[in-house]
């Protein structure tokens, strides 16, 4: 089986990318998951994300979710 990179899973859907700060990254990680479990219904279906150190990436199945992150972070 091949390994599936990022760009690969699900590339119809709106990308986010968030720079962390890198003093307080957990604590903002924790504020964006809260985010997407609070305001997209059904986060589990319709977004996917992955986090570093240094970025937080979210994929938005619709482009309204898409758009009401972008407008809040």
């Amino acid at each position: 089986m091949t390994e599936r990179h990022w760009k690969d899973i699900r590339p119809g859907w709106h990308e986010l990318v968030i720079e962390l700060n890198e003093v307080d990254y957990l604590d903002q990680m924790k504020e964006i998951i809260d985010w997407i479990l609070t305001n997209i219904q059904k986060s589990n279906r319709h977004c996917l994300y992955i986090w570093s150190h240094a970025e937080f990436k979210i994929k938005f199945r619709y482009e309204r979710d898409y758009i009401l992150a972008r407008l809040r972070w």
